[in-house]
């Protein structure tokens, strides 16, 4: 470990502010998100990638190289902050991680600068594949509020701003002891990941529950960075739909012949721009890429065991033929759509003649979207809605988008006389443009729903509202 000294120098030495900007979901830049898929030695996968920033609203900040340890294949080497030229006291050293491209040539990362999750309306939180990436200035910070861009430390080639003579070096070609590594983010700038840069930022989405999520983006998650003022705005949350295809079971009632046959069908989440299939041949950058649409093809995913059955992959009508008598049997299958995003395998019943229909199937577990505004306010205003809310719905999620400034998000439940407070039924989530509210188990009926401007930001804004069903299957 290195020991630092705190600066002493000129009174405008500061620590930075980093935030981590992400993209209004009203505003998404198309390239910047996209799906894709692969199947690789038989396993299927589906990785949602998404554009991962950092922004410093705060003084200097640049990352030298320390003390250095670790075997040659996993090197780690402790990195010096460097505040306006003076070297920062820090604690836990901020750490490196190495990767080898060839015999003792290594590029370096920083680790832990910002952390990413995706959780699903139901299951497990997903990490994003993101680890450690070289941070530099890559775009200027243009929000509302921002500070004036310096000149920058790590300005990218070409750039016209002032000062382009020095620039991040952190690899491929550098030794494994870090040696020349130098790093960090000017004041006013950004360090944008998305799929025009080296690394790329997702989420592996195989398997997990499509529909509602909350993405959650932070800064220095181990507290490693000195930061100047306070860190409350570390965490930025958003809702984020996850994509994705949901097949639905269905039945089929055999005839005295042992034959039999059913529709089969599938919904499409789709929230994202666009997405693409990769194969050997698509170019890195994703220019391939082609808006997802809603045409599907159906595939077999697991056999009968007392017949035989055929599916049409792009009309979905399958075909089945008893190898016996007419009996019981049941086969899979999966639907994809046109971004190489699969369904989970859901079960198709064949039932002996005069069987009775299968009660709930061809309902499955899907999400909705209830409301769905844009309203322009006035600081003070307020926009109220009415949202009629279906029997056995697992949960509604209402919430609010913006721009700049800040709002206040309220419901009230069918027949209440006041609104609904935070609660076990009511759990509420924030972030820095973003407030939302989940009922669970909501009463059915009309839901009011309130939306008010608080003081901040520019005279007039404009807001998202939406309300999001989850159902019961």
């Amino acid at each position: 470990m290195v020991a630092m000294a705190a600066s002493a120098g000129a009174a405008s030495a500061a620590p930075p502010d980093l935030i981590p900007f992400v993209s209004s979901e009203g505003t998404l830049r198309p390239e910047r998100w996209y799906v894709d898929t692969s199947v690789e030695g038989g396993a299927y996968s589906a990785r949602f990638h998404f554009p991962a920033q950092v922004a410093n609203i705060g003084g200097q900040f640049t990352l030298t190289p320390g003390a250095a340890g670790g075997p040659p294949e996993a090197p780690v080497a402790a990195a010096v902050q460097v505040v306006d030229g003076t070297p920062a006291t820090l604690g836990p050293v901020v750490r490196l991680i190495g990767k080898r491209f060839s015999e003792n040539a290594y590029g370096w990362g920083v680790e832990g600068i910002a952390a990413y999750t995706l959780t699903p309306s139901t299951g497990a939180p997903i990490t994003s594949a993101l680890v450690g990436t070289c941070r530099e200035d890559n775009a200027v910070f243009g929000e509302p509020g921002a500070p004036a861009a310096v000149p920058a430390a790590f300005a990218p080639p070409g750039s016209t701003n002032p000062n382009t003579a020095s620039f991040a070096s952190c690899g491929p070609n550098l030794p494994a002891t870090a040696a020349g590594f130098s790093s960090g983010i000017s004041t006013g700038w950004q360090d944008v990941v998305d799929l025009n840069s080296a690394n790329t930022a997702y989420f592996d989405i195989t398997g997990a529950a499509t529909g509602p999520g909350v993405f959650r983006a932070q800064v220095n998650p181990s507290g490693e960075i000195q930061q100047g003022g306070a860190t409350g705005n570390d965490v930025e949350l958003r809702p984020l739909d996850i994509p994705g295809v949901v097949a639905t079971p269905k039945q089929a009632i055999l005839n005295a012949s042992g034959a039999a046959s059913t529709q089969l069908a599938a919904t499409v989440q789709q929230p994202q721009v666009r997405g693409r299939r990769v194969t050997a041949a698509s170019p890195a950058d994703g220019s391939d890429a082609a808006p997802a649409g809603t045409a599907l093809r159906y595939i077999l995913a697991g056999a009968p065991s007392k017949g035989t059955v055929t599916i049409n992959e792009a009309t979905g009508q399958a075909s089945y033929a008893s190898t016996g008598a007419p009996l019981a049997d049941t086969f899979l299958y999966v639907a994809e759509d046109t971004r190489g995003l699969r369904s989970a395998p859901v079960q198709v019943f064949v039932d002996p003649p005069g069987t009775a229909p299968r009660v709930g199937l061809g309902a499955p577990d899907l999400n909705g979207t209830l409301l769905k505004k844009s309203r322009k306010l006035r600081v003070g205003r307020s926009a109220t809605f009415t949202v009629r809310v279906p029997k056995n719905a697992r949960s509604v999620t209402f919430s609010v988008n913006w721009r700049a400034g800040n709002y206040s998000l309220k419901v009230r439940a069918p027949g209440a006389k006041a609104d609904a407070r935070p609660g076990k039924k009511l759990k509420p989530a924030k972030g820095r443009t973003f407030r939302s509210l989940r009922a669970i188990g909501p009463k059915a009926g009309k839901w009011k729903v309130t939306v008010t401007r608080l003081k901040g930001g520019p005279t007039i804004d404009t807001s998202q509202i939406r309300a999001t069903l989850l159902r019961k299957g």
